[in-house]
């Protein structure tokens, strides 16, 4: 069940000495550390992945209780303290979100699960377990016969919100372990499945109702291909002959797009119609030896073979030239390459290495003592971090760790070079045993510790003594993306943001536009998220606050009389206005005198917040006697709009002809010289487009007409 957990606050005053190692990178360093559980440590943790929003999943296995900041999970009865597991989600930062739990009936257990996540932010759950297992609100049952608590394996699709999308079994009659579930880079899924059966106990394999194996009587391995909707694409059986077992350890996708299979074998075994040949099948006694299979997505083999060294190997990568960089355990002489590693009497080392499709070494670096390292590639280089104490030598470098375990995290170039590495800053023990990068490039991890530990401006203090407490911490290795869409504004009637460039997805207010920009009409906030294409994100906020436009008109142009008045005037509820003549008001008295003969642009601006608009009328001023209407009357301009010239009809006498633009400028000047039948072309083709006025000077005075040419 899911409970508020109770707090007890302890104030706890400490004097402590945290010992620093020395750090070779200044670029890496710790981002943050949180408290994972407010329960002692569960007894495994584990980062699992992260999500498209770059989310990451954590898992806990518990048996009867664990609690996050303000979830638990409460089971009664007896349950072994790796029974059940809760799939914790906390974002990019660490601030707990959710988290599922995956847990079994008393006496019974979840062995462990696989966790992956899908581009739609659904988790795809799978694990092996015994008779039930309840997710969230469903509850799925084990293949009862004919041994009711062997244990079959469950795959699932939940939504977001934890509620399973479709779910299926591979079982069989004896014993079904999960080794490997993973995602390919095109949305397929694969399990490595580990199934157990004998001469007196036959098992077939039933691959989620939609398919089953051949009658087996060993122990073999098996690979499933599903697509997201969980439809079996492929399957593929690796069977000892004459009852030789075949135990898968690991699966992996290389980075040059191959599928590998990593496992160990007694005998020889067939692959579908192939068969890979053991050196000792016939030898009496047990010979198990490590091998290596290598698929492509459709299930075809493409190479197999044993790996005949004395190195008990694990976390193989592949990189995109093929070479193979692992992990392992040296416990005896071994002739490596043209290289003899001997190894003291009584103990064991650790050895990473990598080597070419040819399986010679290109180089490697032994540990002096038996160290369980994780390792993943950063294109070409080789990150890895695993737990010691004291004094320790990697590569060229000498660490003094202290008397207590740290975690040691740090980074080879393709050629071996020790280029980076960190460790924690503890008082007591601390421990990781996953570490995974996120969408960024940065690295997560989880893990458990003692006392005091530190990460860079988060100082975390345990409160369980001897259970120890659990943490999960970042590691930048990257400059944070930026995104800034400026300081909240206003806009008159509509505003377009606009976003830096460059990123694979736009999500504003939660909705993908792929667009760098948005234009809004409405007042709000409006939020941005941009994605890469493997999911790194950069978030920001701007609140825009949208004002309704107007418009405003001061009539059509107007002439006068010098002794004449007018008022012009627009609505007074705007916020500033300006005239023409340096007026503030939303009023304008105009007098013919004070202008004097002509004609005159009148314009007036008014602002109201961010929006602005202005108007402009022409008014006439003429003298008094003025001119009688019907010579007016006797003028015709066509055309009139005009593209290069217009002629102009007058039924009475004039002197000379003039254009003007709306600044009173002088710009064609011409006498009374006319054609026939009282016309007159006036060209002047090279004149802008726009607004002109012409001009007719008459012994009664001038007469005005406006022209527009287009």
């Amino acid at each position: 069940m899911k409970t508020k957990p109770t707090m007890l606050t302890t104030l706890i005053i400490l004097t402590i000495f945290l010992h620093t190692a020395e750090v070779i990178s200044q670029e890496w360093q710790w981002a943050w550390g949180k408290t994972l559980t407010y329960t002692p440590a569960p007894n495994n943790l584990e980062v699992l992945c992260t999500d498209w929003f770059n989310n990451v999943h954590i898992k806990a296995t518990y048996g009867n209780e664990v609690c996050f900041i303000d979830t638990c999970f409460n089971h009664q009865g007896y349950y072994a303290g790796w029974a059940n597991h809760a799939i914790a989600k906390f974002n990019n930062d660490g601030v707990f979100i959710d988290a599922l739990d995956v847990y079994a009936l008393p006496n019974k257990t979840i062995f462990r699960p696989f966790v992956t996540t899908g581009f739609e932010d659904n988790l795809y759950l799978s694990a092996p377990f015994q008779f039930k297992v309840h997710i969230s609100d469903t509850s799925l049952f084990a293949n009862p016969a004919p041994y009711p608590d062997s244990p079959d394996v469950f795959v699932a699709k939940l939504n977001s919100d934890y509620k399973i999308l479709w779910a299926g079994l591979i079982s069989s009659e004896g014993q079904d372990d999960l080794r490997s579930f993973i995602k390919s880079d095109n949305g397929h899924f694969y399990l490595a499945g580990l199934h157990y059966a004998s001469g007196h106990s036959p098992g077939q394999i039933n691959y989620l109702n939609q398919a089953t194996s051949e009658v087996y009587y060993s122990i073999i391995s098996s690979i499933t291909k599903i697509d997201k909707n969980g439809i079996l694409e492929w399957k593929q059986e690796m069977i000892g002959l004459d009852g030789k077992t075949v135990e898968v350890y690991d699966m992996f996708f290389g980075d040059n797009g191959l599928l590998y299979f990593h496992g160990y074998a007694t005998g020889h075994l067939t692959i579908g119609s192939d068969t890979l040949y053991h050196p000792n099948h016939s030898a009496v006694g047990y010979y198990s030896r490590p091998f290596l299979l290598v698929f492509n997505e459709t299930g075809l083999l493409l190479e197999s073979r044993f790996l005949n060294w004395g190195i008990s190997g694990f976390n193989f990568k592949v990189d995109k030239n093929d070479n193979l960089l692992f992990t392992g355990f040296i416990r005896d002489t071994v002739f490596f390459g043209n290289d003899t590693i001997v190894v003291p009497p009584n103990k064991s080392q650790s050895i990473i290495t990598k080597i070419n499709n040819q399986f010679e070494p290109i180089w490697y670096h032994i540990i002096d003592r038996s160290v369980f390292i994780k390792t993943f590639l950063d294109n070409e280089n080789l990150i890895f971090m695993f737990n010691a104490r004291s004094n320790l030598q990697i590569a060229d470098t000498l660490i003094n760790l202290g008397f207590y375990d740290k975690i040691i995290i740090g980074e080879f170039n393709t050629d071996g070079g020790l280029i980076e590495i960190i460790t924690t800053e503890n008082s007591d023990h601390a421990s990781s045993f996953e570490i995974i990068r996120d969408n960024c490039n940065d690295l997560l991890l989880a893990g458990k510790y003692r006392g005091i530990i530190v990460f860079n401006q988060d100082t975390l203090i345990a409160q369980h003594g001897a259970d120890k407490d659990s943490f999960t911490a970042k590691l930048s290795r990257t400059e944070p993306l930026l995104l800034n869409l400026g300081n909240d504004t206003s806009a008159c009637e509509s505003f377009t943001i606009i976003a830096p460039q460059g990123f694979e997805y736009y999500y504003w207010n939660d909705s993908l536009i792929n667009e760098n920009w948005l234009t809004v009409s409405e007042s709000g906030t409006y939020h941005l998220a941009c994605a890469t294409e493997k999911g790194c994100w950069a978030f920001d906020t701007i609140h825009v606050i949208i004002h309704p436009g107007f418009e405003i008109s001061l009539g059509q142009d107007t002439t006068i009389h010098i002794n004449d008045t007018i008022r012009l005037s627009v609505p007074d509820h705007y916020e500033a206005y300006i005239w023409s003549d340096g007026t503030t008001s939303n009023e304008l008295s105009i007098t013919g005198a004070d202008y004097g003969v002509g004609t005159f642009p009148i314009w007036v601006q008014v602002t109201d917040g961010p929006c602005f608009e202005a108007d402009t009328i022409y008014l006439t001023v003429k003298e008094e006697q003025g001119i009688s209407a019907s010579i007016v009357q006797k003028i015709r301009i066509f055309p009139n709009p005009f593209s290069d010239a217009f002629t102009v009809e007058a039924h009475f006498e004039y002197q000379t002809i003039e254009v003007y633009d709306l600044h009173g400028e002088l710009l064609w000047y011409g006498n009374a010289t006319m054609m026939a039948n009282n016309l007159k072309r006036i060209d002047v083709a090279g004149l802008p487009r726009g607004v002109y006025f012409l001009k007719l000077n008459t012994v009664d005075g001038p007469i005005y007409s406006k022209v527009i040419k287009i």
